[in-house]
């Protein structure tokens, strides 16, 4: 009996957070059902893993798997900073910086996995490949001027590290002349380019915000 007492207790407590973990699955599967009919999609497809979809092996996309994880992990660490440090005088400034690093970081991490820029808003908005990068140029660039007193206050030689990685990536992806040069390699220097790019910006933002905790605690 102590441990049902224990459990309803918790039940009382957790009630608002254990309503908001069922709802939030429930309302992306009611827009599974919803998208997969408007689409003619087949339900399963929506559902399940790509590689069991396309019967390929378990490591295809293997990179870009990887790099999502990254992205992710690094959008968890900095809302994780946030919620902690937002209420501190001392690292109000430093909380919103980490802050809208994970709203950017959450804003590529989804572009990343659902080819935005490559398939999703050619295809049903019109809008470019090369439009969409140069409002991320954009965004990107007016945060780093808002956020340039932070950021100049950090180890930001590994932020150059990740924004140098990028833009090779990106020279290799949109230079066409680029491929006399490195012919049938070009994926690889263009995926290993932004992998390398993804694996600084989590080093940047994690060794920021392990730096930012271990100073205010």
């Amino acid at each position: 009996m102590n441990i049902l007492a224990e459990l309803a207790e918790q039940a009382r407590a957790l009630s608002k957070l254990l309503a908001v973990l069922v709802l939030l699955p429930l309302l992306a599967l009611t827009a599974v059902v919803i998208g997969s009919a408007r689409m003619g999609t087949p339900v399963g497809d929506l559902l399940s893993d790509p590689a069991a979809i396309l019967d390929a092996a378990p490591w295809t996309g293997l990179i870009s798997n990887f790099g999502a994880l990254l992205w992710c992990a690094t959008a968890s660490i900095s809302l994780f900073t946030w919620s902690v440090l937002q209420r501190r005088p001392e690292s109000r400034q430093f909380s919103k910086f980490v802050l809208s690093a994970a709203l950017i970081t959450t804003v590529l991490l989804l572009d990343d996995l659902f080819l935005f820029h490559e398939w999703i808003f050619p295809r049903y908005l019109g809008v470019t490949e090369r439009t969409t990068f140069s409002a991320y140029l954009v965004l990107i660039a007016v945060w780093l001027v808002l956020a340039r007193r932070t950021i100049l206050s950090t180890e930001y030689l590994i932020l150059l590290l990740a924004f140098g990685f990028f833009g090779l990536s990106l020279f290799v992806d949109t230079y066409d002349e680029i491929d006399r040069l490195i012919t049938s390699w070009r994926q690889i220097y263009e995926d290993g380019f932004k992998l390398l790019g993804i694996a600084a910006w989590f080093g940047y933002f994690s060794r920021c915000c392990f730096v930012e905790m271990r100073r205010t605690t």
